[in-house]
């Protein structure tokens, strides 16, 4: 008796483990795009958003995607004067199971 009881706690502990597991597939996460133009740096973010979903098997949910950041650094290649410009993008979003390709402006 006391075996099944074992039993059938051990397998309501990874059913609760698993319903816990699912509540969080709708978690946001954030990503950065980086690029030397300014707008070229939101469809990186896009691009580094699909593929932190990809380890799920999802895609970034376009539809709430939103800019959380954009910042703008300088800097000079040793030896040189011109300074390059690097533009930030910083993105939230959620993961789903649907592709779409881009944002609509």
């Amino acid at each position: 008796m006391r075996q099944h009881i074992a039993f059938v706690s051990i397998i309501l502990f990874f059913v609760l483990l698993g319903i816990a597991g699912g509540a969080q597939a709708e978690e946001w996460h954030e990503r950065t795009g980086t690029s030397r133009m300014k707008q070229k740096s939101l469809p990186n973010a896009l691009v580094a958003a699909h593929f932190q979903c990809n380890r799920k098997g999802l895609w970034a949910n376009i539809d709430t995607l939103e800019v959380v950041d954009t910042s703008t650094s300088q800097y000079t290649i040793a030896g040189g004067r011109k300074k390059i410009n690097e533009y930030y993008t910083t993105v939230r979003f959620e993961c789903t199971p649907n592709y779409k390709k881009g944002i609509e402006e």
